[in-house]
């Protein structure tokens, strides 16, 4: 059974090109442990209901099946524009590391006071990102054996490069990242009440089924992940056009 080792700071940095450090001991990922599925469904996709900016952020509560972000401009002045993005990416240290999954492709609006991603537009990631028990560290050539599946995603705002109207792998690889929420997605096939070693340190309140938000427990210098209300709004920190911007990235562990 393949062990989970400390994910690298340094490997996710040089994806999303921010200070983002995801550390952890997260030995035995692939040890048994009682699995409850939710009892809820899935809707079908074609029920998507259209990307909008939303309600300003006072206008009231997220409505149901949407992550909600309310703007926040880091500094004085109008956002960056580009593209709002949910990026899913494999944080085990062991082998090489696939290449990052968009999640989400989005325009970002800089004149939103808020902006929602339906959860339904939100791929599920591919079983290479996800951390699960292997046979090999090749996570391309050796797919999970066992729950449980466990997939860690950011949502981020990332400067359009190319222009093409869309983000490219290579972008997240090579351009800055203008804007971070300070939140993670996560997915699971399966629902953990609590959350089975070694996720038990940063799945504090458990591990939902499905594709969540989850919210991010200060401690000290890090965070860990927490279940909220389904109508929570959280803070999406976008540096200003003409200004330098160091947008600070959560720790999570």
């Amino acid at each position: 059974m393949r062990s989970m080792a400390r994910a690298r700071a340094a490997t996710v940095a040089s994806l999303l090109r921010v200070g983002l450090s995801i550390v952890g001991a997260m030995a035995g990922c692939g040890d048994d442990a009682p699995a409850t599925p939710d009892a809820g469904t899935v809707p079908d996709a074609r029920t998507l209901p259209p990307l909008d900016s939303g309600p300003e952020p006072d206008a009231g509560p997220c409505p149901p099946g949407f992550i909600c972000l309310a703007v926040r401009p880091m500094g004085s002045g109008t956002p960056m524009a580009g593209r709002l993005g949910v990026i899913w990416f494999q944080i085990d240290d062991s082998g090489t590391d696939p290449a990052p999954q968009i999640g989400f492709d989005g325009a970002f609006d800089p004149t939103a006071g808020q902006v929602n991603i339906p959860l339904l537009a939100v791929d599920t990631p591919s079983d290479a990102v996800l951390l699960c028990s292997r046979a090999c560290p090749d996570e391309e050539s050796c797919p999970c054996m066992s729950e449980p599946r466990i997939g860690v995603a950011l949502v981020v705002v990332l400067q359009d490069a190319n222009a093409n109207g869309a983000i490219d792998v290579s972008e997240i690889q090579t351009t800055g990242i203008v804007g971070i929420g300070w939140l993670a997605v996560a997915y699971s096939t399966l629902a953990y009440m609590p959350a089975p070693s070694p996720f038990g340190g940063l799945f504090v309140d458990g591990i939902q089924m499905g594709k969540l938000p989850y919210t991010l427990i200060e401690d000290g210098a890090v965070q860990h992940l927490g279940i909220v209300p389904t109508d929570t709004i959280f803070d999406l920190n976008v540096c200003v056009e003409g200004a330098p911007c160091d947008a600070p990235p959560p720790s999570i562990m």
